[in-house]
């Protein structure tokens, strides 16, 4: 199985070098975001390069189409209209 990409997420900056340090062995790509928003950035920015024609993942616009459901129910998250579980 071809390793994937991986978006990390954790306002514990010393906790998430050390889950990047970890994934990044396994993995091809991992990103990491200590805020939600910039966590949603990186997520809707991969719709944006398939647009551009500039995604050099094949599964990229798979992964976009996925990304603005997440966006939008993080937003609904950390902007207090809902309760995390």
């Amino acid at each position: 199985m071809r390793p994937e990409n991986v978006l990390l997420v954790d306002d514990n900056e010393l906790l998430l070098a050390g889950m990047k340090r970890f994934f990044e062995k396994d993995f091809v790509h991992v990103a990491a975001s200590s805020t939600g928003e910039e966590a949603i950035a990186i997520a809707q920015g991969i719709m944006g390069r398939v647009i551009a024609g500039t995604a050099n993942d094949p599964n990229a616009r798979l992964r976009g189409e996925r990304a603005r459901p997440m966006a939008d129910a993080a937003w609904t998250v950390i902007s207090g209209r809902a309760q995390p579980r």
